[in-house]
């Protein structure tokens, strides 16, 4: 029997019952609604097949599954890959782990994750590469532009798709390109297989352009287990080499961030794809760790303030501008799907909520209050932390270089959006005088939170060959990772 399809999402200008993005009827969230059912029409397709339709596999599409459950064994033998945990994962992934070959170029990585939802419904997901929502939590999109057409080649059966995918690296680096084919396969009644796996060429392939292009090698195995009524496990292994070793800058700030990302997607994707009313404790556990992060990343970059200008506000910068809104969030969750025996009534609940928004307005009653007046601007405006430091570079005096110096030192991560404009042209002219006068704050320490395209070229050679400007002789500086190492070969070495 067929599992039930997941349900289209109705534009909220024809019903306010939709189950996603219901408070927004932008430009953003009509698009949102477009692309979230053009894919459920692709994957409900998937679904029918996997449940209902016996598939025929031939012998080599058979050895294909074969390889790929031994990619999977083989990545999961205790200490046969070096893997080092990735930072950020949420708690729903029970481990994320990559590792990079930098003799080879090899990248691999591995995860085991539980997603909310049927396990034929998450792996048709899987199986398709190119779905347009990447997340119907916030709405994020794929750029329209791009078509089908130009990532499918075509599609052999109703269990294998192939596809081209082509990857820009920054110069001098040459692009490169992966043909891939994705094969799906059913191995009992609550798994299902989902396997990448490189071709070298297609004859719809052909460098139009006449550009540089390397082609690559990608290999990717899902194992997607209904583990209860809803719950589904996907066990994931990942290989892939684009053509030749990287610079190790580029993994670290491009590949393995889309190791993160695309896992997070998976994950987030599901939990907002149900109804508000089966919500569980854990997919709002799931949904409080993504609104934290998106926040994070909104206070870090700065984006709330530019998308509220433009009336674009989204779930994230919403609850960002108030911190009230996240408790009351908070107590809705509580009260609706929190159902232990120690739980507190609705009564005493309010009362809670209703005493510290007290508490809170009394605080800050005294607190501006008991302020000097000439600060209480700096309260209420919408600059964020990149926006202060930002005014506090452009009025400090040409000679008050230390003081702009522990700006870049104490907040390394605001200067994203104007460091090039402002600190930039600065570092360069002033480098070789810095270096000449040793100023108490040029160490090794500050240094080593400059970027290395701040850092005139002469000297980063220089730190190269003498392994840094080494105050501390137990200091390790980086010595330009990102220019130096791609001109020098790309390679690391030990220092």
């Amino acid at each position: 029997m067929a599992r039930l399809s997941s349900k289209k999402i109705v534009p909220i200008m024809e019903s306010k019952s939709s189950a996603a993005l219901a408070f927004l009827s932008s430009p953003e969230a009509t698009l949102h609604v477009k692309n979230y059912n053009t894919d459920v029409d692709v994957e409900n397709e998937k679904v029918l097949q996997m449940d209902n339709v016996l598939q025929t596999y031939t012998d080599g599409e058979d050895a294909l599954f074969t390889a790929a459950h031994g990619l999977l064994t083989g990545m999961n033998m205790q200490g046969a890959i070096p893997f080092k945990d990735f930072p950020i994962t949420f708690s729903t992934t029970k481990f994320l782990r990559g590792f990079y070959n930098v003799k080879e170029g090899d990248i691999y990585a591995k995860s085991t994750l539980t997603i909310r939802g049927d396990h034929s419904r998450v792996a048709a997901r899987v199986a398709n590469y190119y779905y347009r929502c990447m997340n119907p939590a916030f709405g994020i999109t794929k750029k329209d532009m791009v078509l089908d057409d130009e990532v499918y080649l075509e599609h052999p059966n109703s269990h294998s798709s192939i596809y081209h995918q082509a990857f820009s690296f920054p110069s001098p680096l040459a692009d490169r390109e992966v043909i891939c084919n994705i094969m799906w396969k059913r191995v009992s009644e609550k798994t299902v297989v989902v396997a990448y796996h490189p071709l070298t060429s297609h004859p719809l392939v052909e460098n139009k352009d006449g550009k540089s292009v390397i082609r690559g090698s990608f290999h990717s195995v899902f194992q997607v287990t209904q583990l209860d009524d809803r719950t589904t496990e996907i066990n994931w292994g990942f290989h892939i080499n684009f053509g030749g070793k990287l610079p190790k800058v580029v993994v670290n700030s491009v590949i393995i961030p889309n190791f993160n990302r695309a896992l997070s997607h998976h994950q987030v994707y599901f939990a907002n794809s149900i109804d508000l009313a089966n919500l569980s404790k854990s997919d709002g556990k799931l949904l409080g760790e993504v609104l934290v992060n998106q926040i994070k990343t909104a206070r870090k970059r700065g984006g709330w303030k530019k998308h509220a200008e433009l009336g674009k506000v989204g779930v994230d910068e919403f609850l960002y501008i108030s911190d009230a809104m996240r408790s009351y969030l908070s107590a809705f969750l509580y009260a609706n799907y929190y159902d232990e025996d120690n739980k507190l009534n609705t009564a005493t609940l309010q009362a809670v909520l209703v005493s510290l928004s007290a508490l809170w307005l009394v605080s800050a009653v005294t607190f501006i209050s008991s302020i000097k007046h000439k600060y209480i601007h700096t309260f209420y405006n919408f600059d964020t932390t990149s926006d202060y430091d930002r005014n506090l570079v452009l009025n400090l005096r040409e000679d008050q270089e230390e003081a702009k110096a522990s700006v870049m030192y104490d907040h390394p991560d605001t200067r994203q959006g104007w460091g090039d404009e402002l600190l930039r042209p600065w570092c360069l002219a002033s480098w070789s005088k810095w270096e000449t006068e040793r100023p108490a704050w040029f160490t090794d320490a500050w240094i080593e939170v400059v970027p290395n395209d701040y850092i005139p070229y002469d000297w980063q050679v220089k730190y190269k060959k003498t392994k840094g400007r080494v105050d501390d002789p137990g200091m390790r500086r980086r010595s330009s990772l990102q220019q130096v190492k791609t001109l020098l070969g790309g390679t690391e070495e030990d220092r």
